[in-house]
């Protein structure tokens, strides 16, 4: 039962990091790969099978899957557009970090603490 919950509400956030997404272009192209980032007015997926990374514009879109569901166009772009919004304020702003000797010792005391300390779990 708790699974079916966790489905339920995993399904339901906004893109993120790491997200499958498949994007159909107004000429028929198809594209595939996992959401790395926003930016103005695009959209960023790496594509492993390519070996590449990809920047599609949002201008040229027609449909969208998330995680091999279907997404309204209008609703991703927001997520786009907020997504970047909140990255151009995270840039303009970033929260302090930890010393940078105390990073890399603590890796070495237990592996995977440095990344905690940057808050990269």
């Amino acid at each position: 039962m708790s699974i079916w919950l966790w489905f339920a509400i995993a399904t339901s956030h906004a893109i993120g990091f790491n997200d499958h997404v498949r994007l159909t272009l107004d000429g028929g192209e198809v594209v595939e790969g996992w959401f790395l980032r926003a930016a103005e007015g695009e959209v960023v997926l790496t594509r492993p099978s390519h070996s590449d990374v990809s920047n599609v514009s949002l201008e040229i879109i027609a449909k969208v899957w998330v995680n091999r569901r279907p997404r309204p166009l209008e609703e991703f772009e927001g997520e786009v557009a907020e997504s970047w919004a909140e990255w151009k304020a995270w840039s303009a702003d970033p929260p302090p970090h930890p010393w940078p000797y105390l990073v890399g010792a603590s890796s070495l005391v237990l592996a995977g603490s440095g990344h905690a300390f940057l808050g990269r779990w």
